[in-house]
């Protein structure tokens, strides 16, 4: 899932994958710009989603998406 939100510098363009059995993300990239989140170094480890946080809610929807519900958020 592609996304962006904005900060006090700009834009944020991140781009996840999420676990939805296990609530987990994983970014792929991120960046300043589209172009600088493609060349992103990715995680080297998936990361625990917690509740309430917007990146749950992002994978929330993108699970419902392709049809899983979100489970195992901390």
């Amino acid at each position: 899932m592609n996304t962006r939100y904005s900060r006090q510098t700009g834009w944020v363009y991140t781009m996840r994958a999420y676990d939805c059995e296990n609530g987990k993300l994983f970014t792929l990239g991120s960046g300043e710009t589209f172009e600088e989140m493609q060349v992103y170094r990715p995680d080297t480890q998936w990361g625990q989603l917690i509740q309430g946080s917007s990146a749950t809610q992002v994978a929330a929807i993108s699970c419902r998406k392709i049809g899983k519900s979100l489970s195992g958020v901390k």
